[in-house]
Order: C-alpha cells, then sequence, then structure tokens
C-alpha cells in the first residue's frame, strides 16, 4: 500500500469498462470520489458490493460523491461483467489489467492474489486520502459507515434519505 491519509494522489488516468481513457478529476465529483478496490467480478463477494453500490449510488451522488471501482482484470473479463448486468452500472468499473493501481491502493507483497485485501479510499477535491479502509470481506465497511465517513472526511453537511 503506497497511499496513506493525508496523500495527495496524482491525476492517474485509468481504462473504463468501455476501453476509454479517463482521470481521477474527471471522475471526480463536487465534493469527492469514493475509489473501492475489489479483486475482481469473480468474486462473489465483489459482485454483492457492486450490486450494493448499484442501489446506493445515489445517496453518494447526492452529496457529490463520485465512486470508481477498480478490478484487477483485463478489459473484457470487466466488459462483459457490465453488458451482463440485468441494470446499467451507474459508475465506472475500471479494468486494472497491470494492477498498477490495485498494488499500489491494497497489495500486500507475498500474499496471493485471491486472499489481497479489499480497499476503500476517499479523496477530496484536491485528491488527497481523507479516509481509507484495507481489511479483509468481514471488516469491510458497511454503506451506513462509509455515508458517515462521507460526512464528516468531506465535512458535508448531514444528508437525509
Amino acid at each position: 500500500m503506497r497511499y496513506n491519509i493525508g496523500d495527495i494522489l496524482p491525476n492517474l488516468s485509468v481504462i473504463d469498462s468501455q476501453n476509454q481513457t479517463i482521470t481521477l478529476d474527471q471522475q471526480m465529483g463536487e465534493h469527492g470520489l469514493m475509489m473501492i478496490v475489489l479483486r475482481g467480478t469473480w468474486c462473489p463477494f465483489c459482485v454483492g458490493q457492486i450490486h450494493t453500490m448499484r442501489r446506493r449510488h445515489s445517496i453518494y451522488s447526492k452529496m457529490g460523491v463520485n465512486t470508481l471501482f477498480v478490478v484487477p482484470e483485463n478489459h473484457t473479463s470487466v466488459w462483459s461483467f457490465v453488458i451482463s448486468s440485468l441494470e446499467p452500472l451507474p459508475f465506472v468499473l475500471h479494468a486494472d489489467e497491470q494492477r498498477t493501481l490495485t498494488d499500489d491502493l491494497v497489495c500486500i507483497p507475498d500474499k496471493p492474489k485471491v486472499t489481497q485485501p479489499l480497499g476503500v479510499y476517499v479523496l477530496n477535491h484536491e485528491r488527497q486520502v481523507v479516509w481509507r479502509f484495507v481489511g479483509m470481506d468481514e471488516d469491510f465497511p458497511t454503506h451506513n459507515r462509509l455515508e458517515q465517513v462521507l460526512r464528516e472526511s468531506l465535512a458535508l453537511a448531514t444528508y437525509n434519505h
């Protein structure tokens, strides 16, 4: 893990599921960006997080926070997942085939890829890490906790949904 709270991420470029290059600045919401790093679209827990986020996306969006998912898979696998989804994904699913972003955000050296941790990074508008979680499935923050984190770490007004 290369980035800690207080660090400012460079304006990284990522490839989305439609094979388009985008930058973190382009993905930034009015108040910030939540990057979620998953093991892949083959991981049942990770797929569950994608579907839960689809249902809760409007809450985060109304808070002015965009969401970017990062999965260490090739573009074809990610695109297959996206087009097989029953409903369109309202956020970017980034195919990190070379694992450059994944390794910088959550990788623990010498740990098998299948047991790598998951990660959530909350960035303010300057791309500064204001909160992060790196850990395993059972410790993954609930979405109520994520809402609380966004309000507190980005100094957002209380949002009632």
